[in-house]
């Protein structure tokens, strides 16, 4: 049942960041939700989806890299902002994403753009609260966003990003190779 509702939560998620990067609605989407997501600033600059592949051989895993996509980049005055949308309940999510111990996500996108010559000017999750538990229009708990913003900044330094994929993403690459080569043992 976990996996049903998380795969409903990002289903939504995934609904009001294509809006969000090409205006495309959702019947899923209601005026207020447009609306919600519309305050949200673009820039000229502005793109949306950004591969970001960061190389792992430097610490010490030969060709393995971790990929991901940044929801919304932008250049203001020769520096990148990084900002990655998220929906949920807004109760937690300050200590969700401001915890800088547990949340890499804009940071490991920044740790790659100034990697390729980016001054980085400033990472941030744009949290959109949101209230509800399934998809059934009409039903009064529809998913919805509730029309809260919040900016949790979520500042990069090298040296943490560094530390992060030394010590958690590489054994975690490793872990995960060891499991695949007993899997191809037995089938």
């Amino acid at each position: 049942m976990g996996t049903e509702d998380s795969g409903i939560f990002a289903l939504y998620g995934g609904f009001c960041g294509k809006y969000f990067e090409d205006g495309t609605k959702n019947e899923y989407l209601t005026e207020s939700d447009l609306e919600t997501i519309n305050k949200i600033p673009k820039y000229s600059t502005s793109r949306y989806e950004s591969e970001i592949v960061i190389d792992l051989e430097p610490f010490g895993l030969k060709n393995c890299v971790l990929q991901g996509f940044s929801d919304h980049e932008y250049e203001i005055i020769k520096k990148l902002y990084i900002d990655d949308l998220k929906t949920g309940n807004s109760t937690n999510m300050q200590t969700k994403y401001g915890d800088m111990s547990k949340y890499f996500q804009t940071r490991l996108y920044a740790y790659q753009r100034e990697l390729e010559g980016f001054e980085i000017g400033m990472c941030q999750v744009i949290h959109l609260g949101r209230k509800g538990n399934n998809l059934i229009s009409g039903d009064k708990n529809v998913l919805r966003l509730s029309g809260e913003i919040d900016l949790i900044e979520t500042p990069y330094k090298r040296e943490d990003v560094e530390n992060y994929l030394k010590n958690t993403v590489v054994p975690l690459c490793i872990e995960i190779s060891e499991y695949y080569n007993t899997y191809l043992k037995f089938f």
